[in-house]
């Protein structure tokens, strides 16, 4: 007895069509969300891409894989290469119990069938077409034949399907079989079963580590910054358009002072004056720390409660409005590829607004504008993933409205 494969096939089974759909849907679909999620975050996580690959190995899997039996052979074949076979006509055991097969959560009525060469087929009945009656019915066929004993479960079960199985089967199945003393069956079937030693197997997954790790960093650097340049590219335009909007009468102590009035919650405010190293530092670009040097003067309201800063406001005056619009363009930049995410501030024409992932449960939201030679910067921290942007909303048309003359409203 040997596990080679026959020429001739009696029949061969086929997952359900229903399955076959779910699974290369879960195939396909799981990878694309998972991009869509990453792009969304702005970040990208390598392990995304061994899924992505896995995905593609597992479609062929699912659309090729059968279970065929033949020759009194049971074995499954992928594609055109089958696994090795076990022979039908030397049973040595037979179970059907309720259990977990791979990747399963929910129990279900699992087959294991094992011959005496040892070589064996796992599988769910109730997973292939016609719960794989015609191949319960030819091992219990066989099992009687041979006079295998096997328990009240197993036997109730494979009667079922004998009753059940609406085609033949094969007429070998009912013939009790030739005992044979030699390792060559008829047929020429010569080929014995090959076992992986548990050394090589232990060189493979370690060489698979090797490969993979280095492959995940790499995969999760370039992934990130490609997705981080993509969203640059499409979103760009929001910080980088001056608003045409007529430009109000610089006063920024009047501003400030205006928009301190607008109470956030039980905070107390205060007032400083700014400096190039309070709008740029060693964290940005050097882009933005050059453009920082334009800074001429500015006007800080700084709102804080139990010790621990909840809001800014800055008024930030530049030589010119070109040079507040060239910090404004580098400060998206610099923030855009950094990770953090742009929400839209329809409230005030040319804003734009950036969610900071700054830990994993903290996140901090900004709103930039210009108008004329001064840049606006609203800053609200302490905010959670489950935050939404309202108050930095509602902040930034405060401190427009401080500008331009409207009586402040409450800030929250």
């Amino acid at each position: 007895m040997n596990g080679a494969v026959p020429n001739t096939v009696d029949f061969a089974l086929r997952p359900r069509s229903g399955l076959v759909a779910a699974l290369i849907l879960a195939a396909v679909g799981l990878p694309i969300g998972l991009f869509k999620l990453e792009y969304d975050a702005a970040l990208f996580d390598g392990r995304v891409l061994l899924i992505a690959l896995y995905a593609l190995v597992v479609v062929p899997i699912v659309l090729t894989v059968r279970i065929v039996v033949g020759e009194s052979r049971a074995w499954r074949r992928i594609g055109r290469r089958p696994t090795t076979a076990v022979a039908l006509d030397a049973l040595a055991h037979v179970s059907l119990r309720r259990g977990l097969g791979p990747g399963q959560r929910v129990p279900t009525v699992r087959l294991r069938v094992v011959d005496r060469d040892g070589n064996r087929l796992e599988m769910t009945p109730s997973l292939w077409t016609g719960g794989a009656r015609r191949l319960l019915a030819t091992i219990d066929a066989a099992a009687r034949a041979q006079g295998l004993e096997v328990d009240d479960t197993t036997r109730a079960h494979l009667a079922a399907a004998s009753s059940g199985a609406t085609t033949g089967v094969p007429a070998w199945a009912y013939r009790a079989p030739l005992r044979l003393t030699v390792d060559v069956l008829p047929g020429g079937f010569t080929s014995p079963r090959q076992r992986v030693a548990p050394r090589a197997t232990l060189v493979v997954s370690v060489a698979v580590l090797v490969v993979a790790i280095p492959t995940v960093l790499f995969a999760t650097a370039k992934g990130t910054a490609a997705i981080r340049s993509s969203r640059c590219a499409s979103e760009r335009a929001a910080w980088t358009a001056a608003p045409d909007v007529e430009t109000p009468a610089v006063d920024l102590q009047a501003w400030a002072g205006g928009v301190a009035m607008a109470p956030i919650g039980d905070a107390t405010h205060s007032f400083y004056s700014l400096a190039t190293d309070d709008i740029a530092g060693p964290g940005n670009t050097a882009a933005v720390r050059q453009d920082s040097g334009a800074l001429k003067g500015g006007a800080n309201v700084v709102w804080r409660s139990g010790g621990k800063e909840l809001a800014e406001v800055h008024y930030e005056l530049f030589a010119s409005a070109a040079d507040a619009m060239r910090f404004q363009h580098d400060w998206g930049e610099d923030h855009c590829h950094s990770g953090d995410v742009t929400f839209a501030v329809r409230a005030v024409a040319g804003a734009v607004g950036f969610r900071c992932t700054c830990g994993r449960s903290v996140r901090v939201d900004r709103v930039g504008f210009v108008q004329g030679p001064v840049r606006f910067q609203v800053i609200v921290f302490g905010l959670t993933p489950r935050s939404d942007h309202s108050r930095a909303l509602t902040l930034a048309t405060e401190a427009h409205a401080a500008a331009v003359g409207a009586a402040p409203r409450l800030a929250g």
